[in-house]
């Protein structure tokens, strides 16, 4: 049997809920979802680290009264 039609087999017995012979392929799909997972993770805590650094930056400029809109808005858009 070549390696081809077997790991098809696998894939078709993982979307039909069976688990192969030795859970091979169930146990690789779920690491590929926790690291799918992480990397989202690591990528939402990094957007909100971007998201509180603007909003300081804007606060600090608020209280100098040290606006402009155009200069503001550049700021905000290099932030994230």
């Amino acid at each position: 049997m070549n390696a081809r039609p077997a790991a098809h087999l696998a894939e078709r017995m993982v979307a039909m809920g069976r688990q192969p012979e030795g859970g091979e392929g169930l146990d690789s799909e779920r690491e590929l979802m926790l690291e799918d997972a992480r990397s989202i993770s690591e990528g939402l805590w990094c957007i909100a680290r971007l998201a509180q650094d603007a909003a300081e930056s804007l606060d600090g400029r608020i209280e100098d009264e040290d606006l402009t809109v155009m200069a503001e808005a550049v700021e905000v858009r290099e932030a994230l």
